[in-house]
């Protein structure tokens, strides 16, 4: 019986613990020039603060964030434009971005904090890295944007139509299962809420483009 009540103890424990009983929280923080960016946030820890790639939104970290949390205070921003945030009259450039990043920072912590970036995300976060050394512990490139070698795929990064939302999935995920019918429809209708900041953005990269190369080293 006793070693019973351990077992059932032990899994109780993991139970709790696991990435599927971390808690979310939704919050929200005042910019300089009082733009609301809303954040995602969980666990306790070193700060690591999740940048998410265009079109896209701090929901696309919640997974990693569940897991992440066991070991740090994990944030996952939507960006200026998009998800919850405020969508203020700018040129989303990749520059107003970072700047964007940088007070995002300096609002919630005064010390500093890892910064991990996808896509654009990272394009941005080390332009953050490089222009704000003081406020970043650790950079962290996944599938980093930026570079002069890179080009623009052949497909339509603001989808116009469902069907051009799948095929933007399809060429994103290696895996097609993730591509499901509800996933394409759920992006879809998020990506008609976001269609004027990513084709701002990406009018802004035809004339200007902070390449990392040179600086990087």
């Amino acid at each position: 019986m006793k070693k019973l009540f351990v077992f059932f103890f032990a899994l109780m424990t993991l139970t709790a613990c696991s990435p599927a009983h971390v808690e979310l929280r939704s919050k929200g923080v005042v910019l300089k020039d009082n733009t609301v960016v809303h954040y995602l946030e969980a666990g306790q820890g070193p700060l690591l603060v999740l940048v998410h790639g265009l079109g896209s939104s701090a929901d696309a970290w919640r997974d990693s964030m569940r897991l992440l949390a066991r070991s740090y205070r994990v944030v996952a921003l939507d960006l200026p434009g998009y998800g919850k945030s405020d969508r203020p009259r700018a040129d989303y450039s990749i520059e107003y971005q970072a700047s964007a990043l940088a007070d995002f920072l300096d609002a919630l912590e005064p010390g500093k904090a890892a910064l991990a970036g996808n896509s654009m995300g990272g394009w941005i976060a080390a332009l953050v890295a490089l222009n704000r050394p003081e406020k970043v512990s650790h950079l962290i490139l996944v599938d980093s944007a930026g570079l002069k070698r890179d080009s623009l795929p052949p497909i339509n990064l603001n989808p116009a139509t469902k069907e051009e939302q799948r095929l933007l999935m399809l060429a994103l995920f290696t895996d097609k299962s993730f591509v499901s019918d509800k996933a394409v429809n759920d992006q879809w209708e998020y990506r008609k809420e976001v269609r004027v900041t990513v084709q701002a953005a990406l009018l802004s990269l035809k004339t200007r483009r902070p390449y990392l190369d040179e600086r990087l080293k």
